[in-house]
C-alpha cells in the first residue's frame, strides 16, 4: 500500500488533489486506501472517497461511522461530546463494535485547515491505540492469548471480526449551487 504525506493545513480540495496526484488516478467516486504518514510512527491505513458533482443522483446508506471533529484549537468532539484527545482510545475501546441501530464499523476524522498538525496526528494515533485495546480484549476472549502471541490466521480472524477502518473527511467538498426557482406561471405574470 502506498504511503502518502499530506499537508493538513491545506483546504480539502488541495489535499484531495495532492492525494490524487500521488495515486495517479481519478478519485471521483472511488474509495481508495493508502497509508497516511504520521510523524514518529508507522503510517496509518486510511480510506478516502471523493464525492464529485456530475449531475447523477446517488443513494447511499449512511456510513456506519462515528465522526471525530477537530477544530482550530485542537479541541475534539466525538458523538456531540467534547473529550480530551488522549481519551479517544478509551472511547473506541468502550464503544466498538457497536450493535445498536447502526453498527459502528468505522471512524471518520475531520479537521479545519487551521487545526494543529500535532492534534490531528495525536488523534490518529489514539484511534489506532483504541483499536489495539479492543483487539487485545478480543484476542484474550477468543484465543486466550495476547495479540502479539497470535498466529497469522488468528490475526486475520480478528481483522475480519473487527476491521480497522478510518475514513478521512477533509471538510465540505464543493457543493453545486441550488437549482434556480421554478418559472412564474403565466397567469401570475399578467397580474
Amino acid at each position: 500500500m502506498k504511503s502518502i504525506a499530506i499537508t493538513y493545513s491545506q483546504e480539502s480540495d488541495s489535499i484531495i488533489s495532492s492525494i490524487q496526484q500521488e495515486l495517479q488516478i481519478d478519485l471521483c467516486w472511488k474509495m481508495v486506501h493508502f497509508g497516511l504518514e504520521i510523524s514518529k510512527t508507522a503510517p496509518v491505513k486510511v480510506q478516502l472517497l471523493k464525492e464529485c458533482f456530475d449531475g447523477v443522483i446517488r443513494c447511499f446508506r449512511s456510513f456506519p461511522e462515528v465522526s471525530i471533529l477537530l477544530n482550530q484549537s485542537g479541541k475534539l468532539m466525538i458523538e456531540n461530546n467534547t473529550i480530551a484527545i488522549d481519551s479517544v482510545k478509551f472511547w473506541i475501546y468502550h464503544n466498538f463494535p457497536n450493535e445498536e441501530q447502526y453498527d459502528l464499523e468505522e471512524i471518520s476524522i475531520k479537521w479545519t485547515a487551521e487545526t494543529p498538525k500535532d492534534s490531528i496526528e495525536k488523534t490518529l494515533i489514539n484511534i489506532v491505540d483504541g483499536y489495539l485495546l479492543k483487539y487485545e480484549e478480543l484476542s484474550e476472549n477468543l484465543f486466550s492469548e495476547a495479540v502479539c502471541d497470535l498466529r497469522e490466521s488468528q490475526v486475520d480472524s480478528l481483522s475480519n471480526i473487527f476491521p480497522f477502518k478510518v475514513r478521512l473527511g477533509t471538510g465540505n467538498i464543493s457543493v453545486p449551487p441550488p437549482p434556480p426557482p421554478p418559472p412564474v406561471p403565466r397567469e401570475k405574470l399578467k397580474e
